[in-house]
């Protein structure tokens, strides 16, 4: 069953996020719901290119008040299930790391890649 936040919701997303909400036809979507998995793709009906937690933040809010499925693509690696439909959260441009030496303590953003 595809669910549907429709236009409005989109919409409302986009102002909501400093990063890019993309629907199905938007020239960056393919791409941006590309990973590294070749099998599937995820195909959702909203997808949410977060800056940063705000932007997440934003997307899981929009899921529950549409009552749509959410999902989260961190750097395209490990497809469980290709999400079908509702949102997808794409933390791929969360890359910070911030060291607190004194403080011995690390953040790590969601998107960071390991090397």
């Amino acid at each position: 069953m595809r669910t549907d936040m429709g236009f409005a919701g989109a919409e409302a997303l986009r102002e909501a996020v400093r990063g890019s909400v993309l629907v199905p036809g938007d020239p960056e979507y393919d791409q941006e719901c590309a990973g590294f998995q070749a099998g599937d793709r995820h195909r959702p009906d909203v997808l949410v290119v977060a800056d940063g937690p705000d932007d997440v933040r934003a997307a899981v809010d929009a899921a529950r008040r549409y009552r749509l499925p959410v999902a989260v693509q961190a750097t395209g690696h490990g497809l469980g299930e290709a999400a079908r439909g509702g949102v997808l959260v794409s933390t791929r441009r969360m890359a910070g790391i911030r060291i607190d030496a004194e403080a011995r303590t690390a953040w790590v953003e969601a998107g960071v890649r390991g090397r």
